[in-house]
């Protein structure tokens, strides 16, 4: 019987955190899926651990990267690895709920072809398990809205797609998009393109516990009483890193090169099929930088000192 349900594990030095992600995962009372974990060339005893559930459990296909390919193609390779009718990437240091699968499942086979992607709010849990957030309420529910104001509200209602992206996709139309790129905010941009194909469902329970290894108290914390572009940049200076190796300068303007691609994406490339998508796709752009202005200035003003950094260097 073929897998219905293909889950991609992409795993990068969770010693500490691997074997109740797993449990959490073989543990659903969904069964009929296959779990490829792709191993980016861990240094720690992540292999061992994956490799011992791997002896135990023939719905695993183990895969071992003999260099680092980077966190995004790795997302992207447990995708390529998968043959099921949907298709899911889970946190490498998260635990689902026992009926995770089987409800988000439900959600898709009961609305047929016309939901692209199903998925649930969150808790938040430290790294001994413990609850810092009992329900966080994250994405949006578009099920119930026509064409017109589905395209309309998606801007605005859209946020926290870095959570949405853990849900259930309907796996033929992830490969229609570029899955994610190399870029800040790919998640982002993946949400919008599978908007595009159908609507997306949201179950209002916590049934994914998101994990944060590094959480310290509110109270303690050092950059609780940091002013929002303060942290915005140290946000954005981080996430560089773990994109691509040698900064290039689109990850300076990660605002204005998503607002492009999103036009380029869901308009001119698909102007041949739709010519309406060519008007969606100015005004997706459009609400996104206006939207995210505030963080925009900020972006030339640190491209600028890129710019200055990098002719200094080459004088």
């Amino acid at each position: 019987m073929q897998d219905m349900l293909s889950i991609g594990l992409p795993v990068y030095n969770e010693e500490n955190f691997i074997s109740e992600t797993l449990n959490s995962i073989l543990s659903q009372t969904y069964t009929n899926f296959e779990l490829i974990i792709s191993d980016n060339n861990s240094t720690d005893s992540t292999k061992k651990i994956i490799e011992k559930f791997e002896k135990k459990d023939k719905r695993i296909n183990f895969i071992k990267n003999k260099d680092n390919i980077g966190m995004i193609n790795n997302f992207n390779l447990v995708f390529k690895k998968s043959k099921g009718k949907y298709f899911m990437w889970a946190g490498a240091h998260d635990i689902l709920n026992q009926n995770y699968v089987k409800f988000l499942i439900e959600e898709l086979e009961k609305n047929s072809n016309r939901v692209t992607l199903a998925f649930s709010d969150v808790g938040h849990i430290d790294n001994k398990g413990e609850i810092i957030l009992k329900h966080k309420n994250i994405g949006f529910d578009n099920g119930h809205l026509g064409y017109f104001s589905k395209n309309l509200k998606l801007p605005f209602m859209l946020k926290n797609s870095g959570d949405m992206v853990y849900g259930v996709f309907q796996r033929k139309h992830l490969p229609k998009t570029k899955l994610l790129s190399k870029m800040l905010w790919p998640d982002v941009l993946l949400i919008h393109e599978v908007s595009a194909f159908g609507k997306i469902k949201k179950i209002n329970s916590p049934l994914r516990y998101r994990r944060y290894p590094n959480y310290i108290e509110p109270k303690d914390a050092f950059e609780v009483n940091k002013p929002w572009n303060e942290k915005y940049k140290i946000k954005v200076k981080n996430q560089r890193k773990s994109i691509k190796n040698k900064v290039t300068w689109d990850l300076y303007l990660p605002t204005l090169v998503l607002s492009i691609k999103i036009f380029l994406r869901l308009g001119l490339f698909k102007i041949h099929k739709n010519p309406l998508s060519i008007f969606w796709a100015l005004y997706f752009s459009l609400v996104f930088l206006w939207k995210h202005r505030y963080g925009f200035l900020i972006d030339f003003r640190n491209f600028g000192s890129f710019i200055i950094n990098r002719e200094n260097k080459n004088r």
